[in-house]
């Protein structure tokens, strides 16, 4: 049987000033992302949410095994069809 594994729970956080809009990437333990883990400091900032968007994405792909497959969405028809993760 496959292992389940629990993924963590991530979130994309604005900081800073409006003048300078920063976005850090948390998890459910309030640590913030380094670019190479979790700490409860030197977060790695991203100038636009969705660079940090992508990043998030990045961090729970990285849970999976290469090669583990995942359902995805044809824009195309609208029908289910299997793909792989990139890197898979």
């Amino acid at each position: 049987m496959a292992e389940k594994r629990e993924l963590p729970t991530l979130y994309v956080v604005q900081i800073g000033n409006d003048e300078f809009v920063r976005f850090v990437i948390e998890d459910q333990q309030d640590r913030v992302w380094t670019g190479e883990g979790f700490d409860s400091h030197g977060a790695a900032l991203f100038a636009k949410h969705n660079d940090a968007a992508v990043e998030s994405q990045n961090i729970l792909r990285s849970h999976f095994k290469q090669g583990n497959r995942a359902s995805t969405m044809d824009p195309e028809n609208w029908t289910r069809k299997q793909g792989t993760f990139p890197g898979g």
